[in-house]
């Protein structure tokens, strides 16, 4: 097993046996505390794909459930930042440019604080560039409470991040096809047994036993798996010319 698959196991089996997560029959104090956090409650629910698939593959329950809902959280993540992309891509190209007026650099610091607060795009970007985005995000905070700041600052900071930036193009990638994406990945190196060949009596078209664990995970009884299965074969080929 790889160095990367073993640490996703571990971090999942650390999420899952944190002491304050209480079974079904814990006491009503342990209970509210665990209510009152929304990664631990998802973590008392089984997952309906994910989970038995990955049992299948030999994880143990524990990592299993939190890798299942490592998968999902980051599947929902990634379609919920991408209207923000070209946003966030054009406030940070439009201040890399030169030096901006106030009046323009509080309208692009609306769009970049709320996206930074929203999503993980801009933290993302900055980690690419190998920059900490806490000098230009405070920046930005301090133009929308009415100071006005470095200019130069902003501008540098923004032209050393925007050769990184790249907007993703064709059709919009959903959770459950984001989440297929990331569970799927050559790195995880999850195994899967073949399933006995069924003939051809066999009513319906095949499915493959990992689309039908992200059919089952997200209540979506027509997913199609080309599409990731599209964007894993073209993040491999990639790597290889690396």
């Amino acid at each position: 097993m790889g160095i990367l698959a073993s640490r996703l196991r571990s971090e999942a089996n650390a999420a899952i046996a944190k002491p304050d997560i209480a079974p079904p029959n814990a006491v009503e104090s342990n209970r509210s505390q665990t209510d009152s956090n929304p990664i631990l409650e998802a973590l008392r629910t089984p997952s309906p794909g994910y989970e038995p698939l990955l049992l299948e593959g030999g994880w143990n329950p524990l990592a299993a459930r939190g890798m299942a809902k490592l998968a999902v959280r980051h599947g929902k993540r990634v379609a919920a930042e991408r209207p923000y992309e070209r946003g966030v891509a054009q406030a940070i190209w439009f201040l890399a440019k030169r030096p901006r007026q106030h009046r323009a650099i509080v309208k692009c610091a609306k769009v970049l604080v709320h996206a930074c607060v929203e999503t993980s795009l801009v933290d993302t970007l900055f980690d690419k560039a190998k920059l900490d985005e806490a000098e230009f995000i405070t920046l930005l905070r301090r133009a929308l409470d009415g100071h006005y700041v470095d200019r130069q600052r902003l501008t540098d900071i923004a032209a050393a991040v925007a050769p990184y930036i790249s907007i993703k193009r064709g059709v919009k990638i959903t959770a459950a096809s984001a989440a297929h994406e990331f569970l799927f990945r050559e790195e995880l190196e999850l195994s899967l047994r073949r399933r006995p060949y069924l003939g051809r009596r066999r009513k319906g078209a095949y499915c493959d036993p990992r689309t039908e664990a992200t059919r089952l995970e997200f209540n979506q009884p027509t997913f199609d798996s080309r599409p990731a299965r599209k964007r894993l074969k073209a993040r491999r080929i990639k790597a290889q010319g690396d």
